[in-house]
């Protein structure tokens, strides 16, 4: 190494050997920390360089040219089983050589070689194995297995453990799998999957949760030339077997569209730090992508991507590289020891957050406690926080930026288990995302619906969707983690429309109900008395100030395999409440006929509407509506209201109800509820009133923490976490 601050290693060349075939083109693959490189040329003749003697040696001979190779060290023994013996076997090296090679790695554990090659114009994936027999490195042909005619193989993977697998990707962005048995090499049941729209370049596992006896699951992330990178998961269970195939799924659990590509050419997990890095080009230069962090670590001028080059990244946990390229005839190499720069503060949206979603749980192993937080911005992004238990402060790390959407969001909201979020946005922009929490990468999102436009207006918005859980018929669907919702919407047109979301059709969403309330453009809709199975009540808010219920009768809905035609929607009553636009809306249920409806209007009003159900059942008829308005409430308008119900307080009738609005004042109100009370029993009084540096306040979250104390989320422009004392409020 050099002497200075930022030391660079000394290069040195020398002629290593000489091969006829390697003259007009070569192929070159490596295994780094074993010291020996494979190359192949116009002649079908794989050639192995070992450093440690420093010379080229032809060791196998394949049927023609080849247009892919790749090598990796491997730690189990893929060759036991059907190792022949050394006698019929091809020798790998010319016995007159020196016998010395370390094929066998000691400090990695690494005892064989796995090469995969492809010939042009073949349809045949030739495995070939390199081991280091009686001081002797031999070359053991394990496998010639036919592909698919359109299958081009452009990167490989080995999967070590108790299944031995082999993934290949393809230059049209397929995935086929693999499954050793005995000495053939199997197509798995799930063969082929195309999760890229261009080449993969690279396959990467990066976490394996594996059971030898029962089910395993592994994580490999894939790199692609569409500019995306996915991370999938492969559930192997041992127990089902066809045919001597143990059945395997191949599941996308992540997709990403990275700041820079579309070439993007490898990927690796960092040991120390546990940081996935990304590599590829942008234009002209060469980019490394700390996808962890969201920050560049290095980038270098070097033409484009239509080149000789490689990278190798050092894996010490500093985020330094060397990249070696060629440009204008000239072997370029560049050095970075760690990372061009230091994140101190990660930033958040560039504009106003317009939507605030926390999740119920975020299926963490580690801390069930844990949470999501989402957020949407008039940026066009969301982005998703792992919230840590509530102590002191709250802590929020940046998991993963959602960049599908093309206009400002309106409105978020999480399943009740956590595992999809539903996101609205303007021009009918409507998103399912499932969200898996992925050992050490931390979170997978992918988008797994869209739900289709129904007018050919560009600038109908969704103002407000609320999601619902909702039963299947037995033997509908046939994975635990399929689920149906039903998904009301509210638009600016004045419409709601109620869809049921199937997870497992392909066909996702059914339009169930559809109807108009009057010419205003709606802004809220909220669902009450969830717990019926037979009845769906809504209540509905616009920019007229009116409240609007609505009954909708769905025991024919998505709890069968089919569902009713079309049907329009009915208003059954509504009620003048606030002088001009609700803002925002929550409800109080406290018993299976009573609730209370709380609205913040542009007026800078909060009324309470006391709604009373005849009976329990569906049949009888209208809600009464009644209304008490709390003032004085702000100076400003009032954009976010949510109610909050403590352990033990529902009992006692009492409610808490938080507020914020435009004139950064954040409040929080005490609401009594005599039993058997109308409105004009109910009671309220200011407990807390805090000043914000939230300006224009859009929305409001809060959770409970452990020890029973109120976190309060208020976003807008920024976002700002407060905690609420109950006892002191």
């Amino acid at each position: 190494m050099g002497n200075g601050p930022h030391p660079v290693p000394l290069i040195s060349w020398a002629n290593v050997g000489y091969q006829t075939s390697l003259k007009s083109s070569c192929i070159a693959t490596s295994v780094r920390s074993m010291g020996i490189v494979l190359l192949t040329g116009s002649e079908g003749t794989i050639c192995l360089y070992q450093h440690s003697i420093k010379k080229v040696l032809a060791i196998h001979q394949l049927p023609g040219k080849l247009t892919y190779l790749g090598a990796q060290g491997l730690r189990l023994n893929w060759a036991n089983s059907s190792r022949a013996d050394p006698s019929t076997s091809d020798k790998a090296l010319d016995p007159q050589t020196n016998g010395s090679s370390p094929l066998k790695d000691g400090s990695t554990g690494l005892r064989e070689v796995g090469v995969v090659a492809k010939c042009l114009g073949s349809s045949m994936i030739f495995l070939i194995l390199l081991q280091h027999l009686d001081g002797w490195p031999y070359v053991i042909r394990e496998l010639e297995d036919k592909s698919p005619g359109s299958f081009v193989v452009t990167s490989s993977c080995f999967v070590e453990t108790s299944v031995q697998l082999l993934i290949l990707g393809s230059r049209r962005g397929q995935l086929a799998v693999y499954n050793r048995s005995g000495s053939l090499l199997r197509p798995s049941s799930s063969h082929t999957a195309r999760p890229h729209n261009d080449a993969i370049t690279s396959i990467t596992v990066v976490a394996s949760d594996f059971l030898a006896c029962e089910v395993g699951q592994i994580i490999f992330a894939t790199t692609g030339r569409d500019g995306t990178y996915k991370i999938h998961s492969l559930t192997i269970n041992q127990m089902e077997q066809r045919d001597d195939d143990r059945v395997i799924e191949l599941k996308t659990l992540n997709n990403c569209k990275l700041p820079f590509g579309p070439y993007i050419e490898g990927a690796y997990l960092d040991f120390f730090t546990q940081h996935l890095f990304i590599w590829g080009f942008r234009s002209t230069q060469f980019v490394v992508w700390n996808e962890s962090q969201k920050a560049e670590v290095l980038s270098v001028e070097c033409g484009n991507a239509h080149r000789n080059w490689d990278y190798v990244a050092h894996e010490d946990g500093k985020g330094g590289g060397s990249f070696v390229f060629t440009k204008a005839s000239l072997c370029c190499i560049y050095f970075q020891e760690e990372a061009s720069h230091r994140v101190l503060q990660c930033g958040s949206h560039g504009r106003e957050v317009k939507a605030l979603a926390l999740s119920r749980s975020s299926q963490a192993i580690e801390d069930p406690r844990s949470r999501f937080l989402a957020t949407g911005a008039e940026d066009t992004a969301i982005r998703i926080f792992g919230h840590e238990p509530p102590n002191v402060m709250p802590r929020l790390h940046c998991l993963r930026i959602l960049t599908d959407h093309t206009t400002g969001i309106q409105q978020l909201c999480w399943s009740e288990d956590g595992q999809r979020l539903f996101s609205a946005a303007g021009c009918e922009e409507f998103f399912v995302w499932r969200v898996t929490p992925i050992q050490s990468i931390g979170l997978g999102v992918y988008l797994e619906a869209r739900c289709p436009t129904v007018t050919d207006s560009s600038d109908l918005r969704i103002m407000d969707f609320e999601v619902l859980l909702t039963p299947i018929a037995p033997g509908t669907a046939t994975n635990a983690e399929n689920k149906a919702y039903f998904l009301i919407m509210a638009y600016s047109d004045s419409s709601v429309r109620v869809y049921c979301y199937s997870s497992w059709l392909e066909n996702k969403f059914d339009l169930l109900f559809t109807g108009f309330h009057e010419t205003h453009c709606l802004t809220q809709v909220k669902s009450l008395r969830s717990g019926l199975q037979q009845v769906l009540d809504l209540c509905t808010a616009g920019t007229n100030g009116v409240l609007a219920l609505l009954q909708l009768d769905t025991r024919k809905g998505p709890s069968i395999s089919t569902s009713l035609p079309l049907r329009s929607l009915q208003w059954c009553t509504q009620l003048d409440v606030h002088k001009n636009s609700i803002k925002s809306l929550d409800v109080i249920p406290f018993s299976p006929t009573e609730s209370i409806i709380a609205t913040g209007g542009d007026d800078g009003d909060i009324w309470l509407t006391y709604m009373r159900f005849p009976d329990e059942g569906c049949s009888g008829g209208p809600p009464s509506l009644v209304s008490k308005r709390i003032n004085p409430a702000h100076a400003t308008a009032v954009t976010g209201v949510a109610c909050l119900v403590a352990i033990g307080m529902q009992e006692r009738g009492v409610f808490l109800l938080a507020s914020v609005g435009t004139d950064q004042h954040l409040k929080v109100w005490e609401i009594t509820i005599p039993k058997g009370a109308g409105t004009d029993q109910v009671r309220f009084r200011l407990r807390s009133d805090v000043h914000t540096s939230v300006a224009d306040a859009s929305s409001l979250g809060h959770c409970w923490d452990e020890e029973e104390q109120l976190w309060l989320y208020v976003a807008g422009v920024g976002m700002e976490i407060r905690r609420v004392k109950i006892e002191d409020a």
